[in-house]
This record gives C-alpha cells, sequence and structure tokens, in this order.
C-alpha cells in the first residue's frame, strides 16, 4: 500500500539522511530525490523544515542555508508510521497488513 504524497516523501528524504551519516542542505537531498522522483526544492526543504519541528531531524545555520541531520533512530521513524497507519481507519490498516509478504509455507 503506497503511503500518502507527503509521508512518502518524508519517508524518502529520511532515507537518504540515513544514509548520508553527515550533516546536509535542503539542496543536496532535493539533488538526489529529483533524479528518483518529480520534485521541488522548495517542497523538500518545507517537508525538512516540518520533520525537524517534528523531532527527526536537527539544523544549524550555515550561510545562506541549514545544514539537517538526523537525530532519531530508522527503528523509531517506522513504528512512528506503523502506529500512525494502525491508528487510521480500519480500511487502510487492512490494507497494510494485507500488503506484508507472509513466509513460504514448506
Amino acid at each position: 500500500m503506497p503511503l500518502p504524497p507527503s509521508g512518502e516523501l518524508e519517508a524518502l528524504i529520511m532515507e537518504r539522511m540515513w544514509s548520508y551519516g553527515c550533516p546536509v542542505d535542503a539542496r543536496r537531498v532535493f539533488e538526489d530525490l529529483a533524479q528518483v522522483r518529480d520534485v521541488e526544492c522548495d517542497t523538500v526543504a518545507t517537508r525538512m523544515d516540518l520533520l525537524q519541528r517534528e523531532g527527526w531531524l536537527a539544523s544549524e545555520p550555515a550561510g545562506d542555508s541549514r545544514l539537517y541531520t538526523v537525530v532519531a533512530a530508522r527503528e523509531s521513524y517506522v513504528a512512528r508510521l506503523v502506529r500512525e497507519i494502525l491508528a487510521g481507519p480500519a480500511h487502510t490498516a487492512a490494507a497494510f497488513v494485507h500488503s506484508w509478504p507472509l513466509p513460504d509455507a514448506k
């Protein structure tokens, strides 16, 4: 089940941030995401600001921009997404659970 567009973009941003392992600005994240998704730089910067306000990223001034770093573990982020899905409408949670791969029967 695909996540909502903003949730999908947040997840992509967080995946990139975990992969960098160092502070980066929104432009770097945008340049990486623009290779795989149609997205605007301002949209990426806005989502990163929201992720900072939610406590997933931290930032510090760097000239005319800001450098962002990850402050939350991947496991905590995924746990939050799962809680939000399960707390949503029943059909959303059912679709989420239905999308889980089942182990092969032996």
